[in-house]
This record gives structure tokens, sequence and C-alpha cells, in this order.
């Protein structure tokens, strides 16, 4: 199944990115503020900020949206992400990820995940449970890989013209579009996709690797609040392969 970035998906995108700005950089924006012209009526159009003298503030609703998107992001890091690099060789999943704790340092980490056998089935993922459930859009998924890689920093106001543009969204588009992603296709000869049982047999590995890493944590005292949370809504994800929790249900704005 595709997935198309629409007008609406930006718009939360941006607001978004103007929200941490807000709350978490602490950045004041006025009505001053050139750059801001196009993008600040249309977010404040949605309810995610308003006017509060001369500045811009979040508004209650924005600051749920924040808030319930921080939750989701702490899963992709903790739960999503280690579909970033699983090799498939004869339809036995493997994932880097379950030789994390073996390492010493990250270059020996890190020269390990460049081995070109390792895929990124984090769309395939995204894709299987929305066949099977409730829809998680891949392009949430992207958006949030460009947040760990700081993408989204607006250190001047050509980051800001970046932000209004199509350039940036594009290059999403172009990422899941790519001919090399592999994508998951219930019935399919395509070898760029992914059948039904292969990912089966790929979430059902991915939920052990998950189970070993949080117990080792857990054995390490390398427990935070983050790994807590997702060891609650992990059981969920266990249980059943399908499942998305409530924390990617973005329509109520």
């Amino acid at each position: 199944m595709k997935f198309k970035l629409t007008d609406d998906l930006i718009y939360r995108f941006q607001s978004l990115i103007i929200l941490h700005e807000m709350i978490d950089c602490k950045t004041k924006f006025d009505v001053n503020f050139s750059m801001g012209n196009e993008i600040f009526p249309k977010i404040m159009s949605i309810g995610f900020i308003e006017l509060s003298g001369i500045l811009f503030v979040p508004t209650a609703k924005g600051i749920k949206l924040f808030d319930q998107y921080n939750l989701a992001f702490t899963e992709f890091n903790k739960l999503f992400d280690i579909y970033n690099s699983v090799d498939v060789h004869d339809g036995i999943p493997e994932f880097a990820f379950d030789k994390f704790f073996d390492f010493d340092t990250d270059e020996q980490w890190n020269n390990f995940l460049n081995d070109p056998k390792w895929w990124d089935l984090r769309i395939a993922l995204c894709e299987f449970k929305s066949f099977h459930g409730k829809e998680i859009n891949p392009y949430d998924i992207i958006f949030m890989m460009f947040l760990n890689e700081g993408k989204f920093q607006l250190k001047s106001d050509m980051d800001i013209i970046d932000l209004l543009s199509t350039k940036t969204w594009n290059i999403m588009i172009k990422i899941y579009n790519d001919p090399n992603l592999l994508h998951y296709q219930p019935i399919s000869e395509d070898p760029s996709d992914i059948s039904n049982d292969l990912m089966n047999a790929i979430v059902s590995e991915g939920n052990r690797v998950m189970s070993k890493l949080i117990k080792i944590q857990q054995d390490r005292n390398l427990v935070d609040q983050d790994t807590e949370y997702v060891e609650t809504v992990y059981v969920e994800y266990y249980e059943d392969p399908y499942y998305i929790s409530p924390v990617w249900d973005f329509d109520w704005y």
C-alpha cells in the first residue's frame, strides 16, 4: 500500500518544528518576524499557536500535539528504530541490534552497521501494521528520522525558507519512493516487496530482539523513564504483531 505526503501532514510537521523551537528551545517569535508571514498564520488557523501581545505562543492544543508526538518519538527510537538494519537473506531475519551490546565503542558499532547486507525496514513495518489495523503513516517515520539527524534546526532565515518551500518535503517523497527501499505487500512476486509471511517472521524476531535489549538495560541498570514507558507499551506490541499504540493517532487535531 502506498501513502502520500498530504498538505495536512506538511502543516502538522511544520507546526511541530515551530512548537519544538518555542517549547524546547525557548525561541521567541513575534509579529514583526517577517519570515513567519506565511507559516505562522497557517499554524494559528489550525489552532496550535496564538498571539499573546506581540508574541506567538503555543496553545493547549499545540502543547497536546507536541507532547503526544514526543511519546511517539520515544516509541520510534526504542521500538521501531531497531528495524533500520535487518538482513532478510534466505528469508531468515537477522537484526543488527541483536548484537548492539557486543561492541565496546561507537566506532565498532558503526562499522558493523556499514555492512551492505542491512536493509532499512522501518517503512515496510509501517505498511505492514497499517494494512492489518490502524494506520501509521510512513511519512511520520521519515519525519522522525530527519528529527534524529537534526535536519529541522531553525538557525537562520534560510532554514525558515526551506521549511516553507517544497524542497524539504520533496526529499521525503523521494525517500519513500526510492526504488531501493523495501516495501510491504501481502502478496507480491516483486523482489523489492516483502510478503506477509516474511514480515510476520521479521516482526516476531524484532519482538525477541527488543525483549532482549530491554532485559539487558534492566540488568545493567540502564533503565530510564523512556525505557520504563516503552516496556509498558511493549507488552501490547509483543502480544499483537499488528498493534499500534494510541500515541500514533493524530486524527484528533
